[in-house]
């Protein structure tokens, strides 16, 4: 028995519990594992109980899930997981059903998923407002473990257990880590689990993870179809204003019953000092004018005119089309939705839109109290409906709408009125494109979105805060950027913040992303759960897994290339945003002997590779392909700034395309048309 002292801060840091014995034995007669709550420091006892999961190699355990549980839900594929990695670790195949009729035993044998009646009949139960979406609880009553939280929470709790039983770990899409107990005797764990992620969500935008539910899962993050319903477009996310209310829908003249007797409505033609009618006016004169739909005063400069005198129309067609998108989201989660701006840069002209900028100097107001009227026009319908789900409306700070509508009193930042404080289910999703992306948010370089956070948390008191982060230079994905400078801080700053929601935007338009992608989702998934995670001690587990026996010198090139970054921060003065990526591809910032000291490391790590050639030709593939990414970029740098020192430089071009292409990292920038294969034909 051993006794360990921890500090839950909010999250369970899940590195904890190295020294956890996973698979019983004849000479291992006890294991660990921990037994806390989220909330205070406490000191645990480790014990494993005397129930055993597998034992000869069979198991008596049945694993019970809900009866309405919906397929391809978190929940469906949690019990998935847990059958897949206990057939791994044991090669003990366990049975899994419903729980209809079956009710709780102190002798039986269940490993409970999801609010099951099990779980229910045996007494337990888990707050899914405290825990959130992404927390859950893993608790032992009797024989059996009962797994449960929210939407995320059922299938999080499962990871849990085989991360405590068998040391279950996840770096890549194609790399695990379980421990081998086929040849062992496996006891039950005793298990007191409470964990509160530190974010609710946590979308990491690259191709890879966007495209692979599975692997996003399995990191315990999202991805943006798991958190955001849809629009009726086909799975429109955002910029979708007139993908709600669609011109072609409601501002079309054919619309419009013209019988000859007269104009149309914006056909109307008014005489010098007389006054255009309103469009209520001009309906109750021309009735057969207008034929159902017919709404252009709904659109002004490539946006929406929330303020339109017909607003009431706009809503309802608004909250039909929510009712609509939730009534058909029975396989999504679905914990929130958008209505925001095209993205233009640009905002409604309209006399009501310049009427309401006047009064609170941003057009952000407009937003502001459409979408509370929105939210209260749906509020009824939701709890009637579905009282048990709650839902948040998101609206952007982008462009035009990026500045809060506040004023300065006494010090503080308060709203301008009671207009234009949010309700508790309209949230903010502030996108931060203009920040410095190689800099925390909380670096002097990024005070003014420090200060534009304070104006926003004035008129949002109840509601749920969105970041929308970067974190790729998007005129030129070839250039490194160091992202773990930034995003401890950036975690920490949006759960100080009361930050929800957590999106990263990172290369989402290719398959496979360079510049350590796949480490940089790995760190980012264990932030969004304990946002005081040990990133050094991550860093090195990632690369002793993922790079095997060329840990050595891709570790060394990852940390030459972090400190010649931080050494361009320091003396080049520069802001790293989303279009910095062009001036930084230059020979001022990349000596020649740097890049070529980077490609040193990778011939070292091929090197250490060379071994599995012809003893494990899978594992060489496989390791010689997590190689070869990472050496796509200073390749391209080197060709890119100093191509007047490779001899060939066709077939080097050649070759470095083809590697691109065949791991999927196919573009150089984003954008139609900036493909690895323009980037590069040039020199070919």
């Amino acid at each position: 028995m051993k006794r360990i002292s921890k500090s839950i801060m909010g999250a369970l840091s899940l590195i904890m519990l190295f020294n956890i014995i996973a698979c019983d034995s004849e000479e291992s007669s006890s294991s660990s594992t921990p037994t806390t709550s989220t909330q205070n420091p406490t000191e645990v006892e480790l014990i494993e109980t005397s129930h055993y999961l597998t034992k000869d190699g069979l198991s008596e355990y049945t694993i019970v899930y809900p009866a309405d549980t919906i397929p391809s839900t978190h929940t469906a594929f949690a019990v998935s997981e847990m059958q897949t990695f206990v057939y791994e670790a044991t090669g003990v195949s366990l049975p899994a059903v419903i729980d209809t009729g079956l009710t709780y035993e102190a002798d039986a044998k269940y490993l409970s998923i999801g609010h099951t009646s099990v779980m229910e009949d045996a007494g337990i139960a888990v707050n899914v407002e405290e825990v959130n979406e992404s927390g859950y609880i893993v608790k032992n009553k009797g024989a059996s473990v009962f797994m449960a939280g929210g939407a995320f929470g059922n299938l999080h709790a499962v990871y849990d257990f085989l991360k405590y039983q068998f040391n279950f770990e996840v770096y890549a899409a194609d790399e695990f880590t379980i421990d081998d107990c086929k040849k062992k005797d496996v006891k039950i764990l005793q298990y007191d689990l409470k964990v509160i992620p530190d974010l609710s969500a946590n979308i990491i935008g690259y191709g890879e993870h966007e495209n692979n539910s599975e692997y996003a899962r399995r990191l315990r993050t999202q991805t943006i179809r798991d958190v955001f319903l849809p629009d009726g477009r086909g799975g429109g996310i955002w910029h979708n204003f007139l993908g709600v209310i669609s011109p072609i829908t409601y501002d079309d003249p054919s619309l419009c019953t013209n019988t000859g007797k007269h104009n149309c409505i914006n056909d109307l033609v008014v005489e010098s000092g007389q006054t255009k009618p309103t469009i209520a006016e001009s309906k109750a004169e021309y009735p057969d004018c207008v034929a159902g739909n017919y709404h252009p005063e709904w659109f002004s400069n490539g946006q929406l005119n929330l303020s339109s005198e017909t607003q009431d129309e706009m809503i309802d067609v608004v909250v039909n089309c929510w009712k609509k998108w939730i009534e058909e989201s029975v396989y999504n989660t679905g914990m929130a939705w958008t209505f925001t701006q095209m993205d233009t840069g640009t905002w409604s002209n309209a006399e009501s839109s310049l009427a309401l900028k006047e009064k609170y100097g941003v057009h952000s107001a407009e937003q502001i109290i459409f979408m509370n009227k929105c939210a209260d026009e749906i509020r009824p319908w939701i709890e009637a409906n579905y009282p048990d789900r709650k839902f948040n409306y998101l609206m952007f700070a982008y462009h035009e709408t990026t500045q809060a509508p506040v004023k300065m009193v006494d010090g503080e930042y308060v709203p301008i009125d009671d207009e234009v404080v949010m309700d508790e289910n309209v949230g903010l999703f502030l996108a931060l494109s203009r920040a410095d992306y190689y800099r925390p948010l909380t670096h002097e370089a990024n005070k003014p979105w420090q200060t534009l956070m304070k104006q926003w948390r004035a008129v949002m008191p109840n509601s749920d805060l969105s970041l929308w982060l970067y974190g790729s230079y998007f005129d030129n994905y070839l250039v490194p950027l160091d992202i773990v400078n930034a995003a401890q801080a950036n975690y920490q700053f949006a759960k100080e913040n009361n930050g929800r929601i957590m999106y990263y935007q990172m290369q989402s338009d290719q398959g496979i992303a360079s510049d350590w992608s796949r480490l940089n989702m790995y760190l980012m998934s264990k932030l969004g759960q304990d946002v005081n995670a040990d990133v050094n001690k991550l860093t090195d587990d990632f690369f002793a897994n993922y790079f095997k026996d060329a840990s050595g010198p891709m570790r060394k090139m990852y940390d030459e290339t972090r400190a010649m970054l931080a050494y361009i921060a320091e003396t080049s003065n520069m802001s790293f945003g989303h279009s910095q990526g062009a001036s930084l591809m230059s020979s001022r910032y990349w000596p020649y002997e740097t890049l070529t000291q980077y490609l040193k490391y990778i011939d070292e790590a091929y090197v250490a590779i060379a071994k599995y050639k012809t003893s494990n030709p899978a594992l060489y593939q496989k390791l010689h392909d997590r190689i070869t990414l990472e050496s796509i970029i200073p390749r391209f740098m080197l060709l890119k700034c100093y191509n007047v020192r490779i001899t060939n430089q066709s077939m080097y071009a050649k070759e470095l395309l083809t590697d691109a292409m065949n791991l999927g990292v196919t573009q150089a920038a984003e954008g139609t048309g900036r493909t690895m294969a323009v980037a590069l034909e040039s020199f070919m």
